[in-house]
C-alpha cells in the first residue's frame, strides 16, 4: 500500500471520527432519543476501556474528542445537561473531565506510571491549586455550589493535564487540530444559516447570540492557523480547506458577528504572528490583512444591498464606539463593572474574596444582582484578582507569561516546518483567547475557558514532541 494511500485513509478516518464526534454532540442539543443513543454509545467505549480492549483511539481521547467538537460546534447549548444541584448547572464540560481523568487514573494505576507528567510549569500550577482550594474553602460553608461554580477558573485547568497525557505524538496532535477543524465548519455553516433564514425570519438577535458563542472564536482561530501555515509554506488538505473558507470566516467573524473583541482579540494574535515571523514575511502579510481590511471597509459600505434586518450595516460604526463608551451603553455598562469589581478588590487586596460571594452592579439606573443574572464583570482577568487576590492573580500570571516565554523560546529553536507552523498557531490563538478574555466571561464559563487551558496543554505538549525527536535525531547520529 503506497503512502498516498495510507494518507487518504487516514484522512477519511479523521473525517469520519470528526463527523461521528459531531453528530453525538448534536444529539445533546437535539433530541432526548439521539441523547440516550449517545450515552450507550459513550458506555460501551468506557466498558471497552476497563476491559483493556485494544483501540488506538482510547476512551479519555473520545471523550475528549466529543467535547472539543461539540463546543465548537454547537457552543453553549451544547454545554447543558439539564442537571442542577441547587441553583447550580452541571455541564457536560465537567462530566467529560471527570470521566477522562478517571480513565486516565485507572490506566496509569494499572501500568504503575506516574499520575501526572513533569511539566515546566507544574511548580505554578502546585501554588495555583493550592491557593484555588484556599478560596473554596472560604466561600463553601456559606455559599455551597455557588463556590464550587466559581473555582471553575481553577480546576478546568485540569484539562492542560489532561492533554498532556492524551497527546503523545504528532498524530494525535493533528487528529484534535482537524476535528477542531471540522466542528469549525459546522459553526460557520450554523452562522450563515441563521443569516440567510434571516430573509424571511427575524434573525439579527440569532445571529449576534451565536457570535458570543465560542463558535465564532474558533472562526478567528481558523484565520490564525491557516496565516500560520501559509507563512511556512505547508501544504496540506487542512490549509486548502481554509483558504476555500477563509472569506467566509472573515465575512461571519467580523461582519456579521459584530462582536468587537473578537476583532482585537484577531488584531492581537496577528501581531504576535508578525513579531515571531521574519521582518519580510511581515511585511508581506501585514500588506495582505491590510488589503482584506480594505475589502471589509468596501463591504461594509456596502452592506445595506445585502440584508437591511442582519447587523452588518454598521459594523465599523460599532466599532469605533469603544472610543467614546460613554456614548455606548455596552461599553458604559463594562466600565461600571470594572470599577466596582475593583473596589471591592481594594477591600481584600491579599487573598481576594475568595469564590462564592455574589457580585451585583448597579448601573444606568438599574440593579443587577446574581440572583437576576449569573453576572460577571466580562473581564476573566479581574474576576480572578478578585477572587482570588494580589497572590492568587499574581501566580497566574507568572503561569501564563511563563508558558509564552517557554513557547516562544522553544519557537525560536524549531527549524522551519509544520511543527514550527503549529506552535506559532497555538501561541498565536492562545494570546487571541487572552485578549478576547479580557472583554468577557471566558474563564469563568463551560465552554471558552476550557479551550484557554486546552491550547496550553496543545502547545506544551508539541514542545515535548519536539524535544524528544530532536534527542532521538541526535542519538542516531552519535552527536
Amino acid at each position: 500500500m503506497n503512502c498516498n494511500r495510507i494518507a487518504y485513509e487516514a484522512s477519511v478516518r479523521t473525517l469520519l471520527l470528526g463527523l461521528c464526534c459531531v453528530s453525538l454532540s448534536a444529539a445533546l442539543v437535539w433530541g432526548p432519543a439521539l441523547t440516550v443513543a449517545a450515552g450507550v454509545v459513550l458506555l460501551i467505549l468506557l466498558s471497552r476501556q476497563l476491559a483493556c480492549f485494544p483501540s488506538k483511539t482510547s476512551s479519555a481521547e473520545m471523550l475528549t474528542l466529543f467535547l472539543v467538537t461539540g463546543t465548537i460546534g454547537f457552543g453553549r447549548g451544547f454545554s447543558y445537561l439539564g442537571i442542577r444541584f441547587e441553583e447550580t448547572s452541571l455541564y457536560v464540560t465537567e462530566a467529560v473531565l471527570t470521566a477522562a481523568w478517571i480513565l486516565v487514573v485507572l490506566r496509569k494505576v494499572a501500568a504503575k506510571e506516574r499520575i501526572v507528567k513533569r511539566s515546566g510549569l507544574n511548580g505554578l500550577f502546585l501554588i495555583y491549586y493550592a491557593l484555588g482550594a484556599l478560596c473554596l474553602l472560604r466561600g463553601i460553608s456559606e455559599f455551597g455550589m455557588e463556590a464550587l461554580r466559581h473555582s471553575v477558573v481553577v480546576y478546568y485547568s485540569l484539562f492542560y493535564f489532561l492533554i498532556l497525557e492524551l497527546v503523545t505524538d504528532m498524530n494525535k496532535l493533528e487528529r484534535i487540530l482537524k476535528l477542531s477543524l471540522v466542528a469549525s465548519t459546522v459553526a460557520l455553516l450554523a452562522i450563515f444559516y441563521n443569516y440567510a433564514s434571516g430573509f424571511g425570519f427575524e434573525t439579527s438577535t440569532e445571529v449576534k447570540r451565536y457570535g458570543a458563542n465560542i463558535g465564532a472564536l474558533s472562526l478567528v482561530v481558523c484565520v490564525l492557523f491557516w496565516l500560520s501555515l501559509t507563512v511556512f509554506g505547508i501544504r496540506s488538505r487542512a490549509r486548502s480547506l481554509l483558504s476555500v473558507l477563509l472569506p467566509f470566516q472573515i465575512f461571519a467573524a467580523i461582519l456579521l458577528i459584530q462582536h468587537r473583541s473578537l476583532l482585537v482579540a484577531l488584531i492581537g494574535g496577528l501581531i504576535l504572528i508578525f513579531a515571531l515571523i521574519s521582518k519580510v514575511r511581515t511585511l508581506k502579510y501585514m500588506v495582505l490583512m491590510i488589503c482584506i481590511f480594505l475589502l471589509i471597509v468596501c463591504v461594509d459600505q456596502f452592506s445595506g444591498v445585502l440584508s437591511g434586518s442582519v447587523m452588518v450595516k454598521d459594523t465599523l460604526t460599532r466599532a469605533l464606539s469603544t472610543l467614546t463608551p460613554e456614548q455606548d451603553p455596552n461599553s458604559a455598562h463594562r466600565l461600571v463593572m470594572w470599577s466596582q469589581i475593583l473596589g471591592r478588590t481594594a477591600r481584600q487586596p491579599v487573598l481576594g474574596e475568595g469564590f462564592g460571594p455574589p457580585f451585583s452592579v448597579f448601573s444606568g439606573g438599574k440593579f443587577y444582582d446574581y440572583a437576576e443574572r449569573r453576572l460577571h464583570p466580562h473581564n476573566s482577568f479581574l474576576w480572578i484578582l478578585n477572587r482570588m487576590g494580589v497572590i492568587g492573580f499574581g501566580i497566574f500570571c507568572c503561569l501564563i507569561l511563563k508558558f509564552y516565554a517557554s513557547g516562544i523560546k522553544a519557537y525560536r529553536r524549531m527549524e522551519a516546518g509544520k511543527s514550527k507552523a503549529y506552535l506559532l498557531a497555538l501561541l498565536s490563538s492562545h494570546f487571541c483567547i487572552s485578549i478576547f478574555a479580557f472583554f468577557n466571561v471566558v474563564l469563568e464559563g463551560p465552554s471558552m475557558g476550557i479551550f484557554f487551558w486546552i491550547i496550553m496543554g496543545m502547545s506544551m505538549a508539541l514542545i515535548k514532541i519536539e524535544k524528544e525527536r530532536s534527542e532521538e535525531l541526535k542519538y542516531e547520529s552519535g552527536t
